[in-house]
């Protein structure tokens, strides 16, 4: 029977079960040889043969028949194992070659940019689109002659004003294709254009081939068109399927959806296919799914009642979005409504969300399937290799020793481990091979403290301290050895397998989470095949790089190609909930599924024109030369609306639709526009019953949302010490329950709730008994917002860490400036002048090593080290004008008063004695209240006159937004910033100094500004004596006034400065102020 036909029809009219059920018979009735099924990427090809074998379609069926046209002309052309084409590393290899010539070569248009990753890139999805249009080095080089000539016969401003790009990019495509054949290799494009060649050569390839199967392709290359073209003609029956609305144009979901898929349809169309149109929705029986499928992007639609078969979120960020996705599934399963194998995630980005799906999956106990590549760099067993690596090529800096003997798979014991990293750090930096095995042979004497320690014997080493990474890190040594001078690739392949063999063990079953979902073996597939990824990747090193080279070069060249080699985990588990691409989504529909980052510049993508050729120039240039380079911006705008259109008809039962509200930052979002299209189905009061917003303060679960123990734990601890709880009846009858039962959690409550400082915190005899003292900065805190204090000083909450300020926070910036500051100054002792900028450099570095030990330095912490050392050396320089100008000169540094231990206080110069701990500041008020301060000051400047010694506090402030002299003024007679005044005190009370001043130094940029009795050179307000004192008064009134307010239990939301609270609140995720805000607006 000689059937042709396109079907087509609507997402879920059944074209993808029509194709099956036909691929199906045929190979019941014939052998699998003879059927071909094309589909467009290798996961749809595992998917759809996953389907085959669950639903049980074919019985005993051999992976046979299903594939992509790249197999197709593996298969075909007997290219698979070694002989298969080149991978995207080699194509990078040899296009960096190709440049290389190009450069010798004469040609300037890429010169200095030779080296760039992303140039490379660039040019090998230009090299790749060519390919697929069928465009060789010759055509194109003939193509842009025939170009550039019109060009230049028009009278007209020319579309293309740099003919040197064209002849550039022609000429580098010829040298990269040069090589490529000069070494007998071929890419993926130049195997599918011999495909083409050879069926256009020999009628009787594939020829036994007797039905074609096309699904999931939504547009075709130029060259697999014409494959496609030549496979219909060849074979009997050929059954095609398309997603469109309908085969007439004026269809209104024609333009918005299924423009693209038109011109496929009429190409499609020519080749001799019958049009065959499947009509309704057969995937879901919900009216509202029906609708979205229905009348996405069709302005013509009139909107109806929304029911619970769709749902829409704005979570507070990107992992609260994740976090009740997850909720969500565990409550389905839970409750039984579904399984973990019938929910699907749908992402356009989903690179940007896999690592918090699993982390979070993870903490819920969902087992999840990622389908996407991963970086073979973040393979846990390929960063073990790398961190042994690195110890060599980093020629054994501590910081790499360190990392490597920490890795799971070297197998030492931890204790050992820690033990050496305590001698490491008492002995000072080591940072060389021949310091370490002394080290090892206690030769520097810093072994000593860990003689008493005693470690389990494990394997065959001795029950003698350290032994097991003594003997490693000995052997470690010995093999680095081996690496002397020139090798081929080949010895370092070999090399590197003895390396993992000797030095590398995969960790026992207990140092994972052995959990049913979260199996050992499943683990152990994973670093397997990220090792024969990584195997694969040596062997095609091997194969390029046939000179001899040093370790080295052989090793940057190992990252440079790790660092852009990707690997599919293959993972076989059914039950699982999976997380997809929408473009992977074509062929999936599932009972639940939920299709999150729903944002601009996400979903849909935003479209960027090409960085060499724009759509004006393509359009240009197939006007000249009839060579079709597609236009980029159009085409995006286009696959992204059909791509949403995809991703929300395939469910069958529940869709649900997320967004986050704030990026990692705390920034505001922009909710996709497509959301308004969702929104214009529906009637408004249908569509606020489906929308569900979350705030950055719905940390507590409501009651019908707990679903763990530690939900559980939360909401009972909130409610227990909320002010007016609105569910302290539920919460005392859960309390009261589980207290009988003496659950372990709630013995831990049970103490927590009793213990002053940690529960029951609102009774002043409670607070009195653990606020003893106040600082500066805790009042400072107070006055900003009280329940700011609350959190940070009485619940001494941990703030989430802060991914903007990993590696270099502002707070180790600071702490570098000040202890580069106190080295600096105290060389007055010995010089008793300023010391140079040389100096101050030097003990810079001293304290920024000992500072940032153990902390990854990459590109932004060199920026960031840089400023710093600028803004030290313009502060010392106006420092020592300052002090060439004035009769000040710095005397104290690093002045702790009121603290338990003795502090590094120092005297500067020889001839003052100053007290290693001044005791705290005591202040009385007229009423006999008394109130004790504690805190460090930076440094003091001191002059003698008139019998007197006058002194000046000085306090360091790294941040930029140091407080300029009005504002300053502003929030002293406010009470807002009492640091200063506390200080002037200080150095009146405690060290008998008559205080004129205090000022903050800025080092971003240099400048001082604050309060001064005495004129000054730079900046300061100037007020005369009796108006200072006047002024510490009415600060002392300000500090009493907050004082009293902690010890009463004040901790109301109430900030002072709400800019600062939005944008620099560490305790903003708890914080009640935004919820409280918009329900005062709301009554």
């Amino acid at each position: 029977m000689s059937e042709k036909s396109l079907i087509i029809g609507r997402a879920g009219c059944g074209r993808t079960t029509l194709l099956l059920e036909t691929f199906c018979n045929s190979i019941k009735a014939r052998p699998p040889d003879g059927v071909l099924f094309l589909l467009p990427t290798n996961s749809q090809v595992e998917h759809i043969k996953d389907i085959v074998i669950r639903k049980g379609f074919a019985p005993g069926f051999i992976e046979e028949g299903i594939c992509t046209f790249s197999q197709l002309a593996r298969d075909t052309l007997g290219y698979n194992g070694p002989k298969g084409p080149i991978t995207e590393l080699e194509k990078g290899f040899i296009l960096r070659e190709a440049l290389r010539e190009s450069a010798s070569g004469g040609l300037k248009y890429f010169k200095g940019e030779e080296g760039f990753q992303g140039l490379h890139m660039a040019l090998l999805r230009f090299i790749k689109e060519l390919k697929e249009d069928g465009q060789y080095p010759a055509q194109f080089h003939r193509a842009v002659n025939e170009f550039l000539q019109e060009q230049g016969c028009r009278g007209d401003r020319p579309v293309a004003p740099t003919p040197e790009k064209y002849l550039a990019l022609s000429e580098v495509y010829s040298l990269f294709q040069t090589v490529l054949e000069k070494r007998g290799l071929l890419d993926e494009d130049d195997l599918l254009n011999q495909l083409l060649r050879s069926l256009e050569a020999d009628e009787t390839l594939l020829s036994r081939k007797r039905l074609l199967l096309v699904d999931g392709f939504h547009d075709f290359t130029p060259v697999e068109f014409r494959i496609l073209r030549m496979l219909i003609k060849r074979m009997p029956r050929a059954l095609v399927s398309l997603v469109l609305d309908a085969e007439t144009k004026d269809s209104p979901l024609h333009s918005q959806v299924f423009g693209h898929c038109q011109a496929v349809y009429k190409e499609l169309k020519s080749l001799g296919l019958k049009p065959r149109l499947l009509q309704g929705f057969q995937r879901s029986t919900s009216p509202t799914l029906r609708q979205v499928e229905k009348g996405l992007f069709n302005p013509a639609t009139e909107p109806i009642e929304a029911d619970d078969a769709l749902e829409i979120v704005e979570a507070a960020d990107l992992r609260d979005e994740v976090e009740q996705i997850a909720r969500r599934i565990y409550k389905m399963v839970s409750g039984g409504e579904a399984e973990y194998h019938d929910i699907a995630l749908v992402f356009r980005e989903i690179a940007l969300y896999r690592d918090v799906i699993e982390a979070v999956f993870h903490e819920h106990n969902i087992p999840v399937r990622v389908h996407t590549r991963r970086p073979l760099i973040e393979n846990p067993l390929v960063k073990g290799i790398l961190s042994l690596l690195k110890v060599f090529g980093s020629a054994w800096k501590d910081e790499e020793v360190l990392h490597a003997l920490k890795s799971p798979y070297t197998m030492l014991p931890h204790s050992e481990v820690d033990s050496l990293e305590y001698g490491v750090l008492e002995t000072g930096r080591l940072d060389s091979r021949e310091a370490w095995l002394a080290l090892m042979e206690n030769r520097l004497g810093s072994l000593r403290p860990l003689q008493a320690l005693t470690c389990l014997p494990v394997g065959a080493y001795c029950n003698t301290p350290l032994q097991q990474t003594k003997e490693f890190i000995k052997d470690l040594a010995k093999t680095e050895k081996e690496l002397d001078g020139l090798h081929p690739v080949s010895f370092f392949r070999s090399w590197l397998l003895r390396l993992i063999n000797r030095f590398l063990s995969l960790p026992e079953v207990g140092a994972y989470c052995n959990t049913p979902l979260q199996p050992y073996g499943y683990l152990l597939k994973e670093e397997s095949q990220g090792l024969r990824a990584f195997l694969e990747l040596l062997d095609r090193q091997c194969q390029i790089t046939t000179a001899p080279v040093t370790f080295a070069e052989f090793f940057n060249d190992l990252k440079t190609n790790l660092s852009s080699c990707f690997y599919t985990p293959r993972d076989k588990r059914h039950e699982v909930v999976n997380v997809i691409d929408a473009l992977e989504a074509r062929q999936w529909e599932k009972p639940v599924v939920f299709v999150g980052g729903l944002l601009e510049k996400q979903f849909p993508r935003q479209g960027r024109e090409n960085i060499f050729l724009k759509d004006r120039e393509r359009r240009a240039f197939k006007g000249l030369t009839g060579v079709d380079l597609r236009e980029v911006l159009s085409r995006t705008h286009e696959e992204e609306r059909f791509l949403f259109y995809v991703a929300l008809t395939r469910a069958q039962k529940k869709l649900i639709l997320s967004y986050p509200a704030t990026d990692g930052q705390g920034r505001h979002t922009l909710p996709s526009f497509y959301l308004e299209e969702v929104k214009r189905l529906f009637t408004p009061e249908s569509y606020k019953k489906v929308f569900r917003k979350r705030s950055p303060g719905d940390f507590v679960p409501r009651p019908q949302e707990i679903l763990t123990q530690k939900d559980l734990r939360d909401f009972v601890f909130h409610n227990l010490t909320a002010p007016h709880p609105p569910q302290v009846d539920i919460v005392r009858r859960v309390y009261n329950r589980e207290l009988c039962e003496r659950t372990p959690w709630l013995e831990g409550l049970s103490i927590a709730l009793e213990r002053p400082g940690e529960g029951g915190l609102g009774t002043a005899d409670c607070l009195k008994e653990i606020m003893s003292s106040f600082s500066a900065t805790q009042l400072s805190d107070y006055a900003q917002c009280p329940f700011l204090h609350f959190c940070r000083w009485v619940l001494r909450l941990k703030p989430l860490p802060n991914r903007a300020e990993e590696g270099l926070s502002p707070t180790l910036q600071g702490g570098i400036v000040h202890e580069t500051l106190q080295r600096y100054y105290s060389e007055l002792a010995v010089n008793k002048s300023a010391p140079s900028i040389t100096s101050l450099e030097a003990r810079f570095q001293e304290s920024f090593a000992t500072k940032t030990r153990g902390i990854p330095l990459g590109f932004k912490e060199e920026k960031l080290k840089r400023e710093m050392l600028q803004a030290l050396k313009a502060f010392a320089e106006q420092d020592r004008e300052f002090i060439t100008k004035s009769a000040f000169r710095p005397r104290y540094a690093e002045v702790g008063f009121g603290k338990e231990t003795a502090d590094e206080s120092l005297a500067i110069h020889g001839d003052v004695s100053t007290p290693t701990s001044l005791p705290p500041l005591e202040l009385r008020d007229k009423k006999g209240n008394r109130v004790r301060l504690t805190g460090r000051i930076d440094r003091i400047d001191v002059a003698e006159m008139d019998d007197e010694t006058l002194g000046l506090v000085i306090d360091y402030k790294y941040s930029k937004e140091a407080a300029n002299g009005n504002k300053l003024i502003k929030d002293l007679r406010e009470g807002n910033d009492l640091q200063l005044p506390i200080y002037v005190m200080v150095a009146r009370d405690l060290l008998g100094l008559r205080p004129v001043g205090a000022q903050f130094y800025s080092l971003r940029p240099p400048g001082r500004s604050g309060i001064i009795a005495l004129p000054l050179p730079n900046k300061g307000e100037l007020m005369s004596q009796e108006d200072m004192e006047a002024l510490l008064e009415s600060c002392k009134e300000h500090l009493f006034r907050q004082v009293e307010g902690i010890l009463s239990g004040d901790k109301k939301v109430s900030p002072r400065d709400i800019q600062r609270c939005h944008n620099w609140c560490e305790y903003k995720d708890v914080c009640r102020f935004e919820r409280g805000h918009r329900k005062r607006h709301e009554g």
